[in-house]
């Protein structure tokens, strides 16, 4: 019997993006990519929503955790997963999307506080080594933009 695994185009990889703890919200998208080039520095952005707040602009987290949205590209910038804004009262956030191992991203207890990251037995925060320095929050959230090994486990 002849396969057609050889000629079928591969689908793409739908993943679930959750809000607080488990209602789906949506789903995105990952690229049907065949290889996902890890072999360097991968990209990582994350918005951190401020607690308790009600802005009017859509950007809102009226809870009394700090929410986080974790967005992860590999090393040639290709955008290989995402989690929605989610929040946990451990401040934790996990994302995997096409890597082997899961990211961990936990926000700290005040505004100033780094978010501590974590992937394949590597741990850091940002704003230190240069890591991603945070922007000031502005209009209920701030950005940060990182890199981080992502060959351990390849």
């Amino acid at each position: 019997m002849v396969s057609d695994k050889a000629t079928t185009k591969p689908k793409d990889k739908k993943v679930g993006a959750y809000y607080g703890v488990g209602r789906n919200q949506n789903e995105v998208t990952l690229p049907s990519i065949k290889k996902v080039n890890t072999k360097g520095s991968c990209g990582l952005h994350i918005r951190q929503y401020q607690v308790n707040e009600a802005a009017s602009n859509g950007y809102s987290n009226p809870n009394p955790y700090y929410a986080l949205e974790l967005t992860l590209y590999d090393v040639d910038q290709k955008f290989i997963g995402y989690q929605s804004m989610s929040f946990l009262k451990s401040g934790t956030v996990s994302v995997q999307g096409l890597l082997k191992f899961q990211l961990l991203a936990t926000s700290g207890k005040t505004d100033s506080d780094p978010i501590s990251l974590a992937y394949a037995g590597s741990k850091w925060e940002t704003g230190i080594n240069g890591y991603g320095n945070p922007s000031g929050f502005d209009a209920g959230f701030r950005d940060v933009d990182c890199s981080f090994d992502c060959s351990k486990g390849t």
